[in-house]
C-alpha cells in the first residue's frame, strides 16, 4: 500500500490537519487497484479526483495505445478499479 496525499499549498495549514491522505494500493493476485476513503479536507479542496492508472507490460503502456489504462473517477469513498 502506498499513500496519496494533498494539500492546499503553500504555507503550513497543512501541518495542522488542512490536508487529506488516504491509502492506494494494487493487489496483483486480484489485479485490482484500491483507492482508500479520504479523512480530511482544507478549504477549496476539490471535490473529487480522475486517477488514470496504467498497468505497463511489454505490450501495453509503453508508448501510444489505443486503449492507455482505465480512468477512476475518486469522489472520496473507497473506489476499486477492476484490470
Amino acid at each position: 500500500m502506498g499513500i496519496y496525499r494533498q494539500d492546499r499549498g503553500g504555507g503550513y495549514a497543512d501541518e495542522h490537519g488542512a490536508r487529506f491522505i488516504f491509502p492506494i494500493g494494487w493487489n496483483d493476485t486480484m489485479r485490482t487497484f484500491t483507492i482508500g476513503a479520504r479523512p480530511g479536507s482544507y478549504p477549496d479542496m476539490k471535490p473529487g479526483h480522475v486517477f488514470h492508472v496504467v498497468i505497463v507490460r511489454s505490450s501495453h503502456g509503453g508508448g501510444v495505445t489505443a486503449h492507455p489504462g482505465k480512468l477512476i473517477h475518486y469522489t472520496g469513498a473507497t473506489v476499486v478499479g477492476r484490470f
